[in-house]
């Protein structure tokens, strides 16, 4: 604190101390010439002077002093004051800029130190925010039964939690700052090793990859997902394990049950099919009611076997003992079976079937009983959703290695939500012509299946003109493209 002192105070005590000075050095020169004044009259007169002559000798001093002393005097007062007065100004004008700069300095000091107030405030709201955040996130990744992995821009472990050390069977002190790659090779996690080194060197997609892999008896679903800084660098990799033995096992169990319990019903289905067949051909002894209850009993039998056949194909399919015969085959002759067989469904429903299919389609490699269900199924759904009176159309082409066949309806366009779940298992879209929900919701996921172990494609677009479009796409024979190296498109 800075505080500015009376201005009479300043002058009075800069007056005295002049005059003092001023004083003090005019008695010294008085005195000075005084002892100097008796030295010389003592030259003069070095016998001693008669009395008279020594009492005026000394007079001589004393008034020579005291006039010496008076004008000093006055002269000290004068001098003290006009001193005085000029350095009390000069002082004042210090003090007044002291005091200004004063006054700023406490209210910056004041206002420092409600910033440093505020500032300690916000840090500790701040540390405690951060504090509750990590708590939060420790809590999180303890309790969760996905195994977490983090690692840095070098692929060092940096965060882990309780279930990833359990899958991993990690040493806490030991696992930290510890490649991951050394972690995969000592624990046996060799599949990952591609997918780590290939997100480090730039590969891979930012939306990360799903893969499953088996190590130490145990069957792992794993999630990587790469993260980058600022400047688009790799920064690391955050990693989800999920252990799916027991699910896997169950999954099996389940599957291995329902081709137990679907093979079991099929022979007698079959039987009773036969049966229902040859009751029937027998029909000039039945009456008109009877025939109509043994054709809904053949009906349904028929459906039954269907159901069945379908729930065997995907248990195959999840086994992987689906078993295709492989062998060149004409595209435009399996398009006219299938179109053979949908025939009698569609004209009962008064569709019309159009094949735009030519006879010069290449032959294109394949597993011929398989692709006539993949065809059959997209043709019954066409007709089973299309208006009646409309047509179903059928067109293929050639496209590089693969021929590409549709089957295009004239009914109402898939939603945008249900087109998710279309080759879902078990998953079945109401008809928009009929209300009918029939069938298994296994036609489309069956056929996704076999045009994959043909390493093809399947997928659904919206028709240019409305309705849908389903198009799946299968190789073209090595034979034919060796002999043909262009093919009309």
């Amino acid at each position: 604190m800075f505080r500015m002192q009376p201005r009479l105070s300043i002058h009075i005590k800069l007056f005295i101390s002049i005059l003092l000075i001023v004083i003090v050095s005019f008695s010294i020169i008085s005195l000075t010439a005084l002892f100097s004044l008796t030295a010389l009259l003592k030259e003069m007169f070095p016998q001693e002077l008669p009395e008279n002559l020594n009492r005026f000798h000394w007079e001589i001093i004393l008034r020579s002093t005291l006039f010496s002393i008076l004008p000093g005097l006055f002269l000290s007062f004068g001098l003290a004051y006009f001193s005085a007065c000029r350095f009390a100004g000069a002082l004042d004008e210090r003090d007044s800029v002291i005091g200004a700069k004063g006054e700023e300095i406490e209210a910056l000091n004041v206002r420092i130190q409600e910033m440093n107030e505020l500032l300690e405030k916000k840090v500790l709201e701040r540390s405690s925010d951060q504090r509750m955040r990590r708590e939060r996130l420790e809590t999180i990744l303890t309790s969760m039964v996905e195994g977490v992995l983090v690692t840095d821009s070098e692929n060092r472990i940096v965060l882990f939690n309780p279930a990833a050390q359990r899958i991993f069977d990690l040493v806490p002190h030991r696992a930290k700052s510890q490649p991951i790659e050394h972690l995969c090779e000592m624990g046996g996690f060799h599949t990952l090793l591609k997918y780590i080194r290939e997100f480090r060197t730039g590969g891979g997609t930012a939306n990360g990859c799903r893969v499953e892999i088996e190590a130490r008896g145990k069957k792992l679903k794993a999630s990587i997902l790469p993260f980058r800084d600022e400047a688009g660098a790799f920064a690391g990799l955050v990693m989800s394990f999920r252990d799916i033995t027991v699910e896997a096992e169950t999954d099996r169990m389940k599957t291995d049950f329902i081709a137990t319990v679907s093979h079991e019903l099929k022979t007698p289905l079959t039987s009773i099919k036969g049966a229902l067949q040859f009751i029937m051909a027998k029909a000039k002894w039945l009456t008109v009611t009877e025939t109509e209850l043994l054709s809904v009993c053949l009906r349904n039998t028929n459906r039954l076997i269907r159901l069945i056949n379908d729930i065997l194909d995907i248990s195959k399919i999840e086994a992987g003992r689906m078993e295709l015969v492989f062998r060149p085959l004409s595209a435009s002759k399996l398009i006219i079976y299938a179109v053979e067989e949908i025939k009698g469904f569609a004209m009962s429903r008064n569709i019309t079937l159009i094949n735009n299919v030519g006879a010069g389609m290449p032959l294109i490699y394949g597993d011929h009983d398989r692709l006539i269900q993949v065809l059959t199924n997209l043709l019954s759904n066409a007709v089973k959703f299309s208006p009646v009176g409309k047509a179903v159309m059928l067109d293929a082409r050639a496209e590089g290695n693969y021929l590409s066949v549709s089957v295009a309806d004239r009914g109402k366009a898939i939603r945008l939500a249900d087109r998710e779940k279309l080759f879902k298992r078990f998953q079945q879209l109401e008809s928009t012509v009929s209300g009918d929900r029939g069938g298994t919701g296994l036609g489309l996921a069956i056929c996704k299946e076999i045009i994959e172990w043909h390493h093809g494609h399947i997928y659904h677009k919206e028709g240019a003109a409305g309705g849908n479009v389903f198009t799946f796409t299968v190789p073209i024979c090595a034979e034919q493209q060796k002999q043909s190296p262009t093919v009309e498109t």
